[in-house]
């Protein structure tokens, strides 16, 4: 990257916009700390090492600042430079250890970015470049970066939490089909044991046989009804 026209520092990056503007990025980012942290033996160490980091992250800001690309090029360019962290796991890292920091880069003008969400960035800021033509202030426009990358931190939280949840399903679905399944299938083989002994239970048994009717049962009608006449016997 060369000089900017009237401008004290030198971007890594220039992003070209629309209409002539320019989006600047700077990527030397102070790493070193990080790195101790990370071979760190003791919790002690650990702690000194994210602290050093801290500041250090902090004073690359500062520096960063100071140099206002943006402010000091004579070129038309957002007002907004972005530093470029190397990977993912520093944002949290840096959110975790102080959560200020993030915001109080933004209120110098230094918008932190990651390599996933540097491409989102870039597409909100053209995208609005785009749409407004740079009518509005280009602070609003990362105010608005800002917001996003707040949701985007939200998502992977919550993207987090329902990878969790799923693995917890998958146990408890392993589970059902497997043990509990199991002794249910144990349940409904015994039950087709007994209804099988119950039928033949009732087979060995001998229905019993209907009584004969008696020659009474077969008179006693005929005498109750006036209309039907015995026959005559015959004189002897």
């Amino acid at each position: 990257q060369t000089q900017l026209d009237g401008a004290t520092g030198r971007p890594d990056f220039t992003f070209p916009l629309p209409k002539g503007h320019e989006l600047y990025m700077d990527v030397k980012f102070p790493m070193a700390g990080y790195l101790r942290y990370l071979d760190a033996n003791t919790d002690a160490e650990r702690q000194a090492h994210q602290a050093a980091f801290l500041r250090d992250v902090r004073a690359r800001v500062k520096e960063l600042a100071k140099r206002d690309y943006a402010r000091e090029s004579a070129r038309s360019s957002v007002d907004y430079v972005l530093l470029f962290l190397p990977n993912e796991q520093l944002t949290g890292f840096i959110h975790e250890g102080d959560p200020g920091l993030i915001d109080d880069a933004m209120g110098q003008r230094v918008v932190l970015c990651s390599p996933l969400t540097l491409f989102s960035v870039l597409a909100v800021v053209r995208q609005a470049v785009d749409n407004f033509r740079l009518e509005r202030r280009s602070s609003e426009i990362l105010d608005f970066l800002v917001e996003f990358e707040a949701e985007w931190q939200k998502f992977v939280d919550h993207l987090d939490k329902t990878g969790r949840q799923l693995d917890t399903f998958n146990k408890s679905f392993e589970a059902l089909g497997g043990t509990r399944r199991n002794v249910l299938e144990r349940k409904l083989r015994r039950v087709d044991e007994l209804h099988g002994e119950a039928h033949t239970r009732i087979d060995l048994v001998a229905m019993p046989e209907e009584p004969a009717q008696s020659n009474a049962a077969v008179i006693e009608p005929a005498l109750s009804d006036p209309q039907h006449e015995l026959p005559n016997a015959e004189a002897s």
